[in-house]
């Protein structure tokens, strides 16, 4: 499989993923300026949507959006736990919390702040989006931090593919100017997550701070 990526960006969760479930891959990274891989394809025709990740299967199939990728990911290691099986409630709950990183944490919390200098214009106004978007990712944050006050991880003792997305957007929040000291439960959560294997891999193959 290939994996292609920013350093840093949402992929960094399927690429923790591949790691997690002991995947042979390759990783690529795209220039945003030039819309080139690092092996020299054109990464629109591999994902005309251009952001990413994108999953090259071995099929020559592609697959989009961190939380399928993910999902897909779990499902070719059934016995691993990284997502439950399919027809149970913990599957269900899994989608649940997948998906609350994805529309609330993610785009609804960080891709505001990202994008605040380009969405708006004026400096008032861009003040004004980012204190609202930050107060709403506190409700957010807090709602997460009362999962993890119960368990190590959101779905209690084993980690899963929502725990991967989780520690990728919050390892955002430094560079946002999201303060994580209200949130014990979470920064002990990040810390615990940095000490796996598969973050400490793909946090030196994409060149990262751990």
């Amino acid at each position: 499989m290939n994996l292609f990526i920013l350093p840093g960006a949402c992929s960094f969760a399927p690429h923790i993923a591949l790691h997690e479930l002991g995947f042979k891959h390759e990783v690529f990274k795209v220039d945003k300026a030039t819309g080139k891989t690092s092996n020299g394809r054109d990464y629109a025709s591999i994902n005309p949507n251009g952001y990413v990740p994108a999953l090259e299967l071995d099929n020559g199939k592609v697959l989009t959006e961190v939380a399928v990728i993910l999902q897909y990911l779990g499902d070719q290691k059934p016995d691993s736990g990284f997502v439950p099986k399919w027809g149970t409630a913990e599957r269900y709950e899994q989608m649940q919390l997948l998906n609350f990183v994805s529309t609330e944490i993610h785009k609804g919390g960080f891709n505001p702040l990202f994008s605040a200098k380009y969405m708006i214009a004026n400096e008032e106004g861009r003040a004004q989006l980012v204190t609202a978007t930050k107060a709403r990712l506190a409700t957010r944050l807090n709602y997460v931090a009362e999962i993890l006050s119960s368990g190590p991880y959101l779905m209690g003792k084993t980690m899963t593919a929502a725990d991967v997305y989780f520690l990728t957007v919050m390892r955002w929040s430094g560079m946002m100017g999201v303060d994580l000291a209200p949130y014990e439960p979470i920064k002990a959560f990040m810390a615990r997550m940095h000490e796996r294997p598969s973050v400490q891999a793909a946090i030196k193959m994409e060149g990262l701070k751990g």
